[in-house]
């Protein structure tokens, strides 16, 4: 890192830390990278600044402690529900303004939330039932349809739901599913189907094998699985898959090897970036391709940097350290 970036990330946080001293919790906006949800704290935390000089501040007022919640990729709303009270709310973010609404139909929390790449859908789905729940509308009109996925066995392991709410993955032991409407068929046989994003705006989706070390692409116009990467292009127990908002970028986050693949989608090229993290997941902050790594933890979050000049891995803290400056950014 250069001397003048550690004197930028050391004043940003300074500037930061003012804010906090002075009680101010800055709102969520365009000098942001979104939110995340910290269980430590039962609330979510807006994420100030942009990625390699950011903070984590303090939760954001929703009125009562979160049980569970799930931010949005576009980082506009929030589902959430209380410590003792199993509804679950839609708060929608915009600046300093929420606005918290019920969600008729909803019955309950889900064991998980998946959202569609831009957030315009997502999916509810209690484990070992027969059931999903597809939320479109989102954030601003949503409706709720329920879907029968009783025929696949052995429950799903992976999810994924279209922008437009009308194509779903579904991974299973030994298959993934895709369903369309009330049509549901086959499309790849996996060793361990462990994740399934769609591309933004599209019916075009990524495959994930974990078992397997494999990443393949559905190619809905074709109707065909096409293989992108595998063992020999590094990939090992991949746990996370993401696409660039413009689809001309994958990421796979390896739990074996510690790294984030980053593979070209038209030229198959590709580098690995190193974390001194262990990857959980890829969930989208504000950016093109910027990507949360892992949850909250010790007063700090590890966030993959896309957009960088060359992609990088840093970590943001939770509060003003007298030398988070000079830690921003990973070698």
């Amino acid at each position: 890192m250069s001397n003048a970036t550690v004197i930028r990330s050391a004043l940003f946080l300074m500037a930061a830390g003012g804010l906090l001293a002075q009680g101010q919790t800055p709102s969520v906006g365009a000098a942001s990278l979104g939110m995340v949800f910290d269980a430590s704290i039962q609330g979510v935390r807006p994420v100030i600044g942009i990625a390699g000089a950011a903070i984590m501040t303090e939760r954001l007022d929703l009125g009562f402690d979160l049980g569970s919640a799930a931010v949005s990729p576009q980082h506009d709303y929030v589902l959430a529900t209380g410590g003792a009270d199993p509804a679950l709310r839609l708060f929608i973010i915009r600046g300093r303004s929420v606005d918290a609404r019920s969600l008729p139909g909803a019955n309950g929390p889900p064991d998980r939330i998946v959202f569609s790449p831009t957030g315009a859908a997502a999916l509810f789905y209690q484990d070992g039932t027969a059931q999903v729940k597809i939320v479109t509308g989102l954030p601003d009109d949503p409706s709720i349809r329920q879907l029968d996925i009783s025929g696949l066995e052995g429950g799903a392991a992976a999810l994924a739901i279209s922008d437009d709410g009308q194509a779903l993955l579904a991974g299973v032991p030994g298959s993934m599913f895709l369903a369309v409407g009330s049509n549901i068929r086959r499309i790849q046989e996996l060793d361990n189907a462990s994740a399934a994003v769609f591309i933004a705006r599209t019916h075009d989706a990524l495959l994930l094998d974990k078992r397997g070390n494999r990443l393949m692409q559905w190619r809905d116009a074709t109707g065909e699985v096409v293989a992108v990467a595998g063992e020999l292009e590094g990939l090992s127990q991949p746990v996370a898959v993401a696409a660039a908002r413009d689809g001309s970028r994958f990421f796979v986050a390896n739990a074996g090897t510690r790294t984030v693949s980053v593979i070209d989608a038209k030229t198959g090229e590709r580098i690995a970036v190193e974390c001194q993290c262990a990857p959980t997941g890829l969930s989208s902050l504000n950016g093109r391709s910027v990507f949360r790594l892992t949850d909250p933890a010790d007063g700090q979050i590890w966030v993959f940097d896309g957009d960088a000049p060359s992609p990088r891995i840093v970590f943001i803290p939770s509060q003003p350290a007298e030398q988070s400056g000079s830690q921003l950014e990973q070698e």
